[in-house]
């Protein structure tokens, strides 16, 4: 856009993060492919009806550089697969404002990159660096791991090299889901009852859900206790559970507080995150951990559209690891008259720690 001025300093690539951990000699690098056929290319755009803008076409379909990155995967023992979007506004990028797109798969010729480089059958860890969730097909099962960086700023490079080599813990979880496919959008894990479709479609199911995230250690849930079978519309309950450490590394473990309203006088979602909490854990350490939560939080809007309200009824409170990965079950009796409120007091549960042992 300012031809005039230089380009502005970039810092370190992913490459030069790497090779500062593991040495020059250790990590082999071929770029693959592209994302775009000009890394800056001049705003073209022409008015057709109506006044929207069409752009040219800036994405590259070359592949002449698969045949290097497939040597170069032969070579190595472990490969690290980087793919993803271009950000960018108007066309400058494959993601950004004014860069809509009807389609999810990755740009370009990456997919056939992937597919290439996992034929090659060595480990694989795909990194993705984009700027929506991306559709993976058959890549995301064949690769052995993968990190969702999204785009991740100035220094997210030193943080996924951080990752890569163990020098940090993976820690996040998905605040969206990843489709199977792009006509599964827009999808959302607290949909409606009939998002799904009629009958229910397998198709609509994430790749993975809302809330997902692994670690380089595993966990343990525990005596999981919900004393109160019944609570008020304007009282709250408790739940307490033991989140352990069972492996050799530190790392982290997110607890999720899902609630589910089956039967109200307005259609809900079939599950709602509540609370949740980001627990620290040692190796063969333990934390009770205990979520206080408040009949406000439950409050929807009614009937006339603009009244907070809760009622009583039925209620499936869960705990998990995600959306798709619920542990354990507690059934629940909102008693007592349906509240109106004037605003809301409670948005989530109150999550507190204590030493396990």
């Amino acid at each position: 856009h300012f031809p005039e001025r230089p380009p502005p300093d970039l810092p370190p690539t992913l490459v030069d993060e790497l090779r500062a951990i593991y040495g020059e000699a250790q990590v082999l690098h071929e770029a693959g492919c592209q994302i775009q056929k000009q890394a800056f290319p001049p705003l073209k755009m022409r008015t057709r009806s109506r006044g929207l803008f069409v752009e040219q076409d800036n994405i590259s379909d070359d592949r002449s550089g698969i045949a290097a990155a497939v040597a170069a995967a032969r070579a190595a023992d472990t490969v690290l697969l980087v793919l993803g979007d271009r950000a960018g506004h108007f066309r400058t990028g494959s993601v950004g404002e004014g860069t809509d797109t009807d389609d999810l798969r990755l740009p370009g010729v990456q997919a056939e990159l992937a597919r290439a480089v996992l034929d090659v059958g060595k480990p694989t860890v795909l990194v993705l660096i984009c700027g929506r969730p991306p559709v993976l097909e058959d890549i995301a099962t064949r690769a052995k791991a993968i990190v969702m960086a999204w785009f991740p700023g100035p220094q997210g490079n030193r943080a996924i090299a951080a990752l890569l080599s163990g020098q940090a813990e993976p820690s996040g979880r998905l605040t969206v889901s990843l489709p199977r496919s792009t006509g599964a959008m827009p999808f959302a894990y607290n949909h409606k009852p009939l998002a799904r479709g009629v009958p229910s479609q397998p198709a609509f199911d994430p790749a993975f859900a809302f809330g997902h995230g692994l670690s380089y250690t595993q966990f343990s849930w525990e005596a999981f206790a919900a004393p109160a079978a019944q609570m008020d519309t304007a009282g709250q309950m408790t739940l307490d559970i033991t989140v352990r450490n069972t492996g050799s590394r530190p790392g982290t473990e997110l607890v999720q507080l899902y609630v589910r309203d089956p039967i109200a006088s307005v259609t809900r979602p079939v599950l709602e995150l509540k609370g949740f909490a980001r627990i620290d854990l040692q190796p063969g350490q333990a934390q009770r951990l205990r979520f206080c939560l408040h009949a406000d939080a439950l409050a929807f809007t009614g009937p006339d559209g603009h009244s907070l309200i809760v009622e009583p009824g039925a209620l499936h409170i869960a705990l998990g690891s995600s959306s798709a990965a619920l542990k354990f079950h507690a059934p629940c009796e909102l008693t007592g008259p349906a509240r109106r409120l004037a605003r809301r007091q409670a948005f989530g549960a109150v999550a507190t720690l204590s030493p396990a042992d």
